[in-house]
């Protein structure tokens, strides 16, 4: 297959993790939303991580005609009721930064001590949107268990919960968003001492879109 799939993000970090997990992979030129100024934000307005990956897809399918394909990602901590989960990136407020998202994590969590009640998932749905005229262009059909709307387009998604201990204060200065807070046991670091490598082989974001990759390749 031949052609182009279009990140639906203007987010530079997951751009950058992105184009190398899918672009390694697939015979496909990836590009993201900030190559289509005339895209408008999409609101995510959905209930879960999955809702919101499939509005984006499916927004960005619609308006550019494109193969698109989205992610929505967070950290969610069990003794903080969920949070930050889908408002992870706005935790702090509309305009956090990093910094300020996880100050007001560590704020949050500050009187948690036990590591049991530090236990924190990164989470991470993948969502793809194929309309109806790439699927011809291809010269491909879906799997049986894909959705299809009623404007034509065909859409998957999957979802992917990765565990780890949400430390006290940050260490690495890799990654972006929570990596330098959540600790994954097995290597003894957090998401933000990993080399990209170490990294894109278990994180949240890496397994999903390898889920992804795998229904890309089962087009038939």
């Amino acid at each position: 297959m031949r052609g182009i799939l279009v990140l639906a993000t203007r987010n530079a970090g997951k751009v950058r993790e992105l184009e190398r997990i899918l672009g390694q992979d697939l015979d496909l030129e990836v590009r993201s939303l900030s190559d289509y100024p005339e895209m408008p934000e999409i609101i995510e307005d959905g209930d879960s991580f999955e809702e919101n990956a499939r509005i984006k897809a499916l927004a960005a399918a619609r308006r550019l005609g494109v193969a698109t394909c989205a992610d929505d990602s967070g950290l969610e901590v069990p003794a903080l009721g969920g949070e930050p989960g889908i408002r992870s990136a706005r935790y702090a407020g509309s305009d956090a930064s990093d910094e300020d998202n996880n100050a007001l994590l560590l704020e949050r969590m500050r009187s948690l001590e036990d590591p049991k009640e530090r236990r924190g998932y990164f989470v991470c749905a993948a969502a793809l949107a194929l309309p109806d005229q790439i699927l011809e262009d291809w010269g491909v059909q879906p799997p049986g268990d894909w959705d299809v709307t009623e404007d034509g387009i065909s859409l998957w998604s999957g979802l992917v919960r990765v565990p780890g201990i949400v430390l006290q204060r940050p260490r690495g200065t890799g990654g972006f968003g929570y990596d330098p807070l959540l600790l994954y046991e097995d290597m003894g670091k957090t998401f933000a001492e990993m080399t990209f490598e170490e990294k894109n082989g278990i994180s949240h974001r890496g397994t999903a879109f390898r889920l992804l990759v795998r229904q890309l390749e089962a087009l038939s």
